[in-house]
């Protein structure tokens, strides 16, 4: 194709924008532009593997004012398009002792393999198109620092952990901070000894006093906006791993594969955010024999009776197991993969064990239906039975478990040492006229098919919550879907929006933060806009599953950035 578009936009406000560079639809980097009546700032830059980052924040933006860029650290995935910019700045901490690192071409080339899914189109694509000798001489940018953009300001605050010279860019009038990699869901601290997390806390406990409770965070590497309960976990861990309380923590691979399986490098949660770590480092370190027993699950209380539970085989890859706790009985919507049989025993530790457990699934998938024996009765659309004997099988399943855990040996060897042997499932078939009466609480399953036949989201109107499974999320996969099936998602989803009203929130199978009714109307249009052929510069949407890749018929076109991934031989 002679041009790719990696790049998506969210207008948040009349003077903020959420931009994201996918070079995937799992790995994508955030971008801020912040309108000034004098200037505007670029929030980092990306990768800079194709040259139009310019381009299209002045489609944006306008021309007329000067551009400049902010970057929160100097990694190659943060300054990489830097060099398009009037000025740049980045903290003297990484600037220029990270230098090299960041503007090198090979380095960039060699991250881009993996932040692709290995797709070659977007190899060739890129090794043609990158920018190079990217280098740029940044000013510096100290912690207090603002930046006066003419009718708005930004403030610097340093948050050292991640690299020496971390910045969060802060909007005090519009309570906005965009966090980079210090404070994410996962954040990667694998320099860091416990001295250095004692510190990182206190970073993060300063951090937390200088924007109160009620901004909203933007991380580099998810998107979709955070709320401050992040940082709280993050502090939580950081005290965890002071103290040596690590029994458990699973392997945290990281995405790219030349330095993976590196046994002291694990993940550590408190509520659904982790922290990556050197085991060595913090004196918890034996790689000569593996842990007996690995806690792969996470929670958080996110209403007054809903809990949301995250099965967790890697930093990446996450399953998302909704819990409603009614008087009289617990719902547990999903179920994971069912590599142990542990996920029932840590949901009875928050919810009891005096009630009744019911479970229902909202598709028939190995990653949705796998520990679903486990509870008390388990409900699942007929529509998709068909599903069933392949989400059963236990090489399909240690298969998937392979690329949800980032080709970790240890997780696979676990997997195959505790999979449960889940083919007796008996299964209540259910459509969206039945009602889960929980007691003082109701759950109502509506249809949303396109992903599956008889795809099921879940909402409960009294806590405004649905878990929509992989019906509704900023990357959905609707590869059998031709030109009509996608007219029908569309109207799917505006059935949905309907049903359940804007101020809902909505948790999908792969992402464990809340996320909008906005995103629903988000793939209604880039649906509508793929069945009308509005697909020129679509990337390739290279799947996890490398048995599945290669395939240039699949494609990612967004809207908003939320994004489907479609088959483009359908249309």
């Amino acid at each position: 194709m002679d041009h790719l578009n990696f790049f998506s936009h969210q207008r948040i406000s009349d003077r903020l924008y959420v931009l994201t560079e996918g070079y995937s639809m799992v790995h994508r980097f955030t971008i801020g532009l912040v309108l000034g009546d004098e200037k505007n700032l670029v929030i980092d830059a990306g990768l800079g593997m194709t040259p139009g980052l310019r381009d299209y924040i002045e489609k944006l933006a306008g021309s007329d004012k000067p551009l400049i860029c902010a970057a929160t650290h100097l990694h190659p995935d943060h300054v990489g398009s830097a060099m398009l910019f009037d000025e740049v700045f980045c903290s003297h901490r990484d600037f220029p002792a990270r230098a090299d690192f960041a503007f090198s071409g090979p380095q960039r080339l060699e991250d881009l393999v993996d932040f692709a899914i290995d797709s070659g189109e977007v190899m060739e694509y890129c090794s043609r198109n990158y920018l190079r000798d990217n280098f740029v001489d940044c000013r510096d940018i100290r912690d207090g620092n603002i930046f006066d953009l003419g009718g708005v300001q930004i403030r610097a605050i340093a948050l050292p952990g991640h690299s020496d010279g971390s910045m969060i860019f802060y909007n005090r009038e519009e309570n906005y901070a965009f966090t980079g990699d210090a404070v994410n869901t996962d954040v990667h601290l694998k320099k860091l000894d416990r001295q250095g997390f004692a510190e990182y806390a206190e970073h993060l406990r300063r951090f937390l006093s200088i924007v109160g409770e009620e901004v909203t965070l933007y991380p580099c590497h998810l998107p979709l906006a955070m709320d401050v309960s992040v940082v709280k976990n993050l502090i939580k861990v950081c005290e965890d791993l002071v103290a040596g309380n690590t029994d458990g923590d699973p392997p945290g691979e990281t995405i790219f594969k030349a330095r993976n399986n590196d046994p002291n490098m694990r993940m550590h949660y408190v509520g659904n955010s982790c922290i990556v770590y050197n085991a060595a480092l913090v004196g918890t370190g034996n790689t000569e024999q593996p842990p007996k027993f690995l806690n792969f699950y996470s929670h958080e209380q996110v209403g007054d009776r809903t809990y949301v539970v995250t099965e967790n085989y890697s930093m990446v890859h996450r399953f998302t197991i909704g819990v409603i706790v009614g008087d009289e009985k617990v719902l547990v919507i999903d179920s994971g993969m069912g590599m142990d049989s542990d996920l029932r025993r840590y949901i009875e530790r928050f919810t009891g064990t005096g009630k009744p457990m019911l479970c229902a699934c909202t598709h028939g998938a190995i990653d949705y239906a796998g520990a679903a024996c486990l509870f008390d009765e388990v409900f699942l659309n007929q529509l998709d039975e068909e599903m069933l004997p392949r989400a059963f099988l236990t090489e399909r399943r240690l298969s998937d478990l392979d690329a949800f855990s980032l080709h970790n040996q240890e997780v696979i060897a676990y997997g195959k040492a505790h999979m449960i042997d889940n083919r007796g499932t008996k299964f209540t078939w259910i459509d969206e006229d039945y009602r889960f009466d929980l007691g003082g609480v109701t759950v109502r399953p509506i249809h949303t098919p396109g992903h599956s036949r008889g795809h099921l989201a879940y909402f409960c109107p009294e806590e405004n919550i649905a878990f929509v499974g992989d019906a509704i999320n900023a990357d959905i996969h609707i590869k059998a879907l031709d030109r009509q099936g996608l007219l029908a998602y569309r109207e799917m989803l505006n059935r949905f929006v309907a049903i359940v009203g804007e101020e809902t929130r909505l948790y999908a199978g792969h992402l464990n933060r809340a996320q909008p009714v906005a995103l629903a109307k988000n793939l209604a249009t880039a649906c509508e806009e793929v069945a009308n052929g509005q697909t020129q510069g679509d990337p390739p949407g290279e799947t996890i599953f490398m048995q599945n890749s290669g395939n240039t018929s699949t494609r990612m076109h967004y809207h908003g950035n939320s994004c489907i991934i479609y088959d483009a031989s359908l249309l």
